[in-house]
């Protein structure tokens, strides 16, 4: 995996248009196949040698795929523990190098053989409103997986590929299997896919005013609150008192983060 050092340059200038427009500061791929080879790159050379020499990259494909169970978008932000738990090590990495905030979309295709394609996004720490960026915008990070994947189609054949250890092949092979059974029958991914983090507890128990989705409603469609108390015809200061009661209400401590798990209350 070392050789794919390599390659940081190219992955780096490749995502330079992507992180000036969407504000994420870092990029990483994940290509696996149903037989355990596997290969990983990445925007940031430091941040994937650490992944190397911590072991990461070995066991990547079975964290990848308990964590990420079905193909669709994942916010990590808002991802119930019990399933973030198995990469831990990977988010703790991201943020010593202050990353966080991070977007991901899992990806199975047909080739010669299934192949699973997982493109993560990371911006810093700092970009509490990132989140609102990944979901008001999943048109253009599936684009770019496109792009992404016609971009290192030349260097493909030539990327040195790991194999799944001997001793992780049942675990990996039933984990895959469930994955691909999953995405067969998946119905269309939409919105209500990337809110999975909505509890069932949240969806009983919290319970929103009708002023709060107003406010919520015209944040989602990307004004500020200057401009939603301008609509609405109220003081700045009362939209900003309603989202620190929302705050309360959902455990959150940014705004993109409330527009999430509220996304389903609410009647777009």
């Amino acid at each position: 995996m070392q050789n794919l050092l390599n390659y940081a340059d190219l992955v780096n200038d490749t995502c330079k248009p992507l992180f000036k427009i969407t504000g994420a500061s870092h990029f990483s791929y994940v290509e696996m196949d149903q037989n355990g080879n596997y290969f990983w790159l990445g925007s940031n050379d430091a941040y994937f040698e650490k992944c190397i020499h911590q072991q990461l990259v070995n066991d990547a494909p079975l964290s990848i795929l308990k964590t990420y169970p079905k193909p669709g978008f994942y916010l990590i932000d808002v991802y119930p523990v019990e399933l973030k738990q198995y990469s831990m090590p990977v988010l703790s990495l991201l943020n010593h190098f202050d990353y966080g905030h991070s977007f991901r979309i899992l990806e199975i295709t047909q080739q010669t053989q299934r192949v699973l394609k997982l493109y993560s996004y990371d911006a810093p720490l700092e970009r509490q409103d990132v989140n609102h960026t990944y979901i008001n915008n999943l048109d253009i990070f599936k684009k770019f997986n496109g792009y992404f994947d016609n971009k290192i189609a030349a260097i493909r054949k030539n990327l040195c590929k790991n194999k799944i250890e001997k001793t992780k092949r049942c675990e990996f092979n039933q984990l895959i299997k469930l994955s691909i059974e999953q995405q067969e029958n998946a119905e269309q991914f939409n919105l209500t896919d990337l809110c999975l983090m909505q509890s069932r507890e949240t969806k009983k128990s919290v319970l929103m005013t009708p002023r709060e989705k107003e406010i919520l409603f015209w944040y989602i469609k990307g004004k500020t609150a200057e401009e939603t108390a301008s609509i609405l015809k109220i003081s700045r200061r009362t939209i900003e008192r309603h989202f620190e009661n929302m705050r309360e209400k959902f455990g959150c401590f940014s705004k993109s983060q409330i527009a999430l798990k509220a996304m389903n209350e609410m009647e777009m």
